[in-house]
């Protein structure tokens, strides 16, 4: 008897891809995250036209905000419901969780608050402060209660070097006698690069000996195609056991991550109320490398 099949290929290559092909090429973005690197290590000026309203900054404040201790008590049960604002130089303000009921809140959260900075070898991360903001949430009502501030001064950080771990003190100028105190881990660092510098290449060929599901005995196959999240679909052929798409599709992807998944490619039959599976093919790419095109046929799977 004959098995459905489908004509596929697999390729990893800078620039090229093959049927149902996988390919993972290098392109702009961390060529150019490169070069701001090497500039800011070198203390040179960073091009212009990287810094510019929606780039990615290069580098990020890291803020690790631990917890809290001797918090005033804002509410009427002698407690608070303490959170953190924080914002650096013209960055977005980023925000704590609540913590309820509480005068010793941990947090434990991280934010990352881009810098922008032409020269940090030279001139260092630079001379804004870090603006920390305390505030009591209050149920119901759109003034939070103000417990207390802190501007933590940051000039000494240099890019990429020790972590900085210390108790700020939250001063309150309508309450002098306040103690309360955050603890907070500063470090300068290079902005993680974790946005997709590769592509995946798949071109879906042909079906031939597809399974007819209609009463015509033909079947409208088309097929799907799914790798990390992201799904394809090609053109469905009407009236066809043996389709061809010729069809080519990209996935975005981390060059770390092309073996490590699993390519899923699902045949269906397009249906007036409803379609049908015909059958799935899974394709291991985890023996794929850069300028490899591989090509294939595989036989559905129900």
């Amino acid at each position: 008897s004959k098995q459905a099949r489908m004509g596929a290929g697999v390729s990893a290559a800078k620039g090229s891809a093959s049927k149902v092909g996988v390919r993972a090429k290098k392109f702009g973005h961390a060529a150019k995250m490169s070069a701001i690197r090497t500039a800011m290590r070198m203390g040179l000026k960073v091009p212009e036209k990287y810094l510019v309203k929606g780039e990615v900054s290069p580098t990020v404040l890291r803020v690790t905000v631990h917890d809290g201790r001797n918090l005033p008590a804002k509410d009427d049960n002698g407690l608070s419901d303490p959170y953190l604002i924080l914002s650096y130089a013209d960055s977005a303000e980023v925000k704590t969780d609540i913590r309820k009921m509480s005068l010793t809140p941990q947090w434990n959260q991280e934010f990352d608050l881009p810098v922008w900075n032409e020269s940090p070898l030279f001139k260092g991360i630079g001379e804004f402060a870090l603006d920390v903001k305390c505030w009591d949430w209050n149920e119901g009502e759109e003034a939070h209660s103000f417990m207390g501030s802190a501007e933590v001064e940051v000039g000494h950080l240099t890019i990429d070097g020790e972590q900085d771990t210390q108790w700020h003190t939250l001063s309150d100028p309508a309450d002098p006698t306040s103690e309360g105190e955050v603890h907070l881990t500063l470090q300068w660092i290079t902005r993680p690069d974790n946005r997709p510098d590769s592509l995946l290449s798949v071109k879906v060929i042909s079906g031939r000996d597809l399974p007819p599901l209609d009463p015509s005995g033909f079947s409208d196959p088309y097929v799907v195609v799914k790798f990390k999240g992201q799904t394809f679909k090609t053109r469905h052929v009407t009236r066809s056991l043996d389709p061809d798409w010729m069809e080519l599709f990209e996935f975005e992807v981390m060059s770390t991550e092309v073996g490590a998944e699993t390519l899923l490619v699902e045949c269906f039959d397009k249906g007036t109320l409803y379609d049908r599976m015909m059958g799935i093919v899974p394709i291991s790419v985890s023996d794929i490398q850069f300028g490899q095109v591989w090509q294939e046929g595989h036989s559905l799977k129900p």
